[in-house]
């Protein structure tokens, strides 16, 4: 209440913004915290943890989309935390957009120097894959020079 108080005698504080955001989260207040974390980015758009609070709290919203796209702003601030990667794999594959999901396992994959596989998500993956019956041509999902299918070999032979 009390920040919620102070917003309203001064909203352009993107600071303030995500100190109710925090607040709301601790009150898990959800709603709260992402317009508080909104308001917080578009004050200042390139604030990565806020634009990754508002990506979880979809995810745990079950907003798949919306924390997709929040993912993609945060991680333009935010590109050196495995964990932000890691949630962001699960929303691309959450969307159907494998070619991100590959991408972000390749960046999960370089930052742990091959020790941190998501052996959930490469099930997950090797599952879409078989369902609709996609055929990997070499190159067709290339990435820093690393072919997706070799990351998934790769995944699976080190698991």
């Amino acid at each position: 209440m009390l920040w919620e108080a102070a917003m309203a005698l001064n909203s352009l504080y993107p600071d303030g913004w995500f100190a109710l955001g925090a607040a709301a989260l601790k009150a898990r207040d959800v709603q709260k915290a992402i317009d508080a974390f909104t308001f917080a980015v578009q004050l200042d758009p390139d604030n990565g943890e806020a634009w990754n609070n508002i990506a979880c709290l979809h995810m745990i919203k079950k907003k798949s989309k919306e924390s997709f796209v929040a993912f993609k702003e945060a991680l333009k601030f935010k590109r050196d935390s495995w964990q932000m990667w890691e949630n962001f794999s699960h929303v691309a594959m959450d969307v159907g957009n494998i070619d991100q999901t590959f991408e972000a396992i390749q960046q999960i994959l370089r930052m742990s120097k091959n020790k941190r596989i998501d052996v959930v998500l490469l099930d997950r993956i090797m599952t879409e894959l078989s369902e609709q019956k996609v055929h990997l041509k070499s190159g067709d999902y290339m990435q820093d020079g690393v072919e997706s299918k070799e990351i998934l070999w790769y995944a699976v032979r080190h698991c």
